[in-house]
């Protein structure tokens, strides 16, 4: 039997192995190419373009759906209903809840479970 290696490339052009590297290496560039990494700065608390986070369109109220009565957050755009969140400061919709100490203006950025 002959031992001989054998040539890895006999033609000289590009590998199997290489072919396969720069091809997944091309393929990620062209998907991340049309992403957004982030080079917004945003506030630990939320980000500040968030239109339902002003303090001055959300009403705090009750949902009467069922017996529990849990606690509600409305927010407004416009003064029409854009989204119900649970009040951060009800025991029932987060654990622990928010001061009620809390300024309205922090509570904002806070949402919380809408149903126990």
């Amino acid at each position: 039997m002959n031992k001989e290696k054998p040539e890895k490339n006999p033609s000289g052009g590009i590998t199997r192995a290489n072919f396969i590297k720069v091809s997944a290496l091309l393929g990620g560039t062209a998907l991340l190419s049309g992403c957004d990494l982030g080079t917004k700065p945003r506030r630990i608390l939320g980000s500040s373009d968030y239109p339902l986070s002003k303090a001055e369109d959300i009403i705090y109220s009750t949902c009467q759906q069922c017996a529990t009565q849990c606690s509600i957050k409305v927010k407004l755009i416009d003064g029409v209903i854009a989204k119900v969140d649970g009040n951060p400061f009800s025991p029932w919709n987060m654990m622990p809840h928010l001061d009620y100490k809390t300024p309205v203006t922090t509570s904002a950025f806070t949402d919380a479970s809408i149903c126990p």
